[in-house]
């Protein structure tokens, strides 16, 4: 038997407390699973939660480790992978319930061969690693039927009522946080369905640059966040009447979610889809809502989606090849375990300042 080796890792040992500098053995992948030599790790606004209120992460104190979004080299292969190589370069979404062997803040990791696929040759380890958490909370968001259950007819999804499609073109969805990473793939997948208006409430309208980055993403019209709830209602009233009955929330908890409610058909069974945890609906808004309403949280991890999951994983390389997807553009990085620098980048999440995305290089690119 082969000694075990172990490699640095940064770990949550206790809650409300900064992280660890630590060695762990290196994982050995199981059937179905890779060995990734870790090269970017994305830190999202969820991994301060993991730290400071043990969200996802609590029945693996005090050896979990944080993040998901995860880009490398391929080290080895479980049992019956056969999709990857030693040596690929490949990313994927690590599993946030599965414990410290999948966290990205080490040197290796683990991800399961369905739920990653290889990295274009026209993107970095970084371009790569923006994309997994984020990607995967929209995608599910617009077409699982957990979220709006979307069905176009450019393509069809694993789950779905077979044969069934719809046609957006004369539809509109409502985006609210299109500048947020997550509501830039929401924005993307909106385009992806067909949808004939994609309106975001986003900030920086004032920004042509930005302005025209959303546009590019998939906005056909782009609503100042900074107006008055009833100043956005009559903005979209403009733009759609009383007929929208998609829409998703990236961005707001609790009460701040009954505006995205509001803005849904009064006639028609419209749908909120809210990545955050919401409160209950105001009792006017819900009876506006004469033809009905569904609100819905969905939680956007690949191993809680099966087959739906692995075959976004498998048509994604398709999609960043023909433009349909795209990166989040420039990083802040991290290089190395630097444990002062990632819990920072930590408190200043949990301190509600302004945070860009930040990836850490556990091993040399």
């Amino acid at each position: 038997m082969s000694a075990t080796k172990f490699q640095k890792a940064l770990v949550v040992q206790a809650i409300e407390k900064p992280l660890r500098l630590v060695q762990r053995p290196i994982p050995i992948p199981e059937p179905g699973w890779v060995l990734v030599k870790v090269a970017a790790a994305g830190i999202n606004p969820h991994d301060q939660k993991g730290r400071d209120s043990a969200l996802f992460i609590e029945p693996h104190l005090p050896n979990a480790i944080l993040t998901q979004d995860i880009a490398g080299t391929v080290v080895s292969l479980g049992y019956g992978v056969t999709t990857f190589s030693p040596g690929d370069r490949i990313f994927g979404q690590s599993n946030v319930f599965g414990g410290p062997d999948q966290g990205g803040l080490q040197e290796y990791a683990l991800l399961h061969a369905d739920y990653a696929a290889r990295i274009p040759e026209n993107l970095s380890f970084d371009d790569a690693a923006t994309i997994p958490v984020n990607a995967v909370a929209s995608f599910v968001a617009l077409f699982h039927e957990s979220g709006l259950g979307l069905r176009p007819a450019r393509f069809s999804i694993a789950g779905g009522e077979s044969g069934r499609v719809v046609d957006y073109s004369r539809e509109a969805i409502v985006v609210i946080g299109g500048g947020s990473n997550t509501g830039k793939f929401g924005l993307m997948f909106a385009k992806l369905a067909g949808f004939g208006k994609v309106i975001t409430i986003a900030g920086g309208t004032g920004d042509e640059r930005k302005m025209d980055y959303l546009r590019s993403l998939g906005a056909t019209h782009i609503i100042d966040r900074r107006l008055t709830y009833l100043e956005i209602e009559r903005e979209i009233r403009d733009l759609v009447g009383d007929s929208l009955i998609y829409a998703y929330d990236t961005v707001n908890t609790a009460a701040n979610q009954d505006p995205g409610l509001t803005l849904l058909s009064s006639l028609r069974k419209g749908t909120l889809i809210t990545l955050l945890r919401g409160g209950e609906v105001r009792e006017d808004t819900a009876l506006a809502k004469k033809g009905g309403y569904r609100k819905a949280q969905v939680l956007g991890v690949s191993h809680k989606h099966g087959e739906f999951a692995s075959e976004f994983w498998r048509r994604l390389p398709g999609w960043i090849g023909d433009r349909t997807v795209k990166g989040l553009g420039e990083v802040d990085v991290i290089e190395g375990l630097d444990v002062d620098a990632v819990n920072r980048v930590l408190d200043w999440y949990r301190d509600g300042r302004a945070v860009g995305k930040t990836h850490v290089h556990p091993s040399s690119l």
